[in-house]
């Protein structure tokens, strides 16, 4: 029996957290698509679940190249949205990290750092858009009527909660990095 959850996470980590804590209860994933998962029954605690960040998405040679490296590892891959890839691995075979080593989750964060900055950057010209846009409205004294100021003015509600919202995760993996990358400096 297939059961479907409507659950929307920014934070991969939390989401790794909460899958995990689903295979506790006997219940796998096996498909995900913008924010619903779709879980069958299993012997509780079967699975450990990874969620990572591909360069590339999935049809990219790269990609494909990768995944079939996780495959041969005993990673298999559950399913995948835009770049992002959710893997599970039988509990009985062991701890499952992806990335081991100091200098792969240097770069892993790297992508992290970028993705959020990407986000931040479309939010802050989404910003702009609408603060000119209004301003040029209130200058040319052309709202558009009633309804034109209602939509100007949760575009820019919505705009800047959306920035409140991205500035949780890009400081704390900015921060992450830096830590990491004098790590690995005492290290050497």
């Amino acid at each position: 029996m297939k059961i479907k959850r409507w659950k929307y996470f920014a934070d991969y980590e939390k989401e790794e957290q909460w899958l995990n804590a689903q295979v506790t209860k006997g219940l796998a994933m096996v498909d995900y698509s913008f924010c619903r998962y779709t879980f069958e029954g299993c012997r509780p605690g079967e699975y450990i679940y990874r969620i990572e960040l591909l360069n590339d998405r999935v049809p990219n040679p790269d990609s494909i190249k990768y995944l079939q490296f996780m495959e041969s590892n005993g990673a298999e891959e559950v399913a995948s949205y835009l770049n992002w890839v959710y893997f599970r691995r039988p509990a009985a075979d062991g701890p499952f990290e992806i990335y081991s080593d100091l200098d792969s989750r240097i770069a892993y964060t790297g992508r992290l750092v970028r993705l959020w900055s990407i986000l931040t950057a479309m939010i802050g010209f989404g910003i702009v858009a609408q603060i000119v846009g209004t301003v040029g409205a209130w200058i040319d004294g052309d709202w558009g009527g009633a309804s034109m100021w209602v939509v100007r003015c949760i575009g820019l509600v919505a705009a800047v909660f959306s920035v409140v919202f991205v500035s949780r995760f890009l400081p704390r993996y900015v921060r992450r990095l830096r830590l990491m990358k004098q790590e690995r400096t005492i290290r050497e």
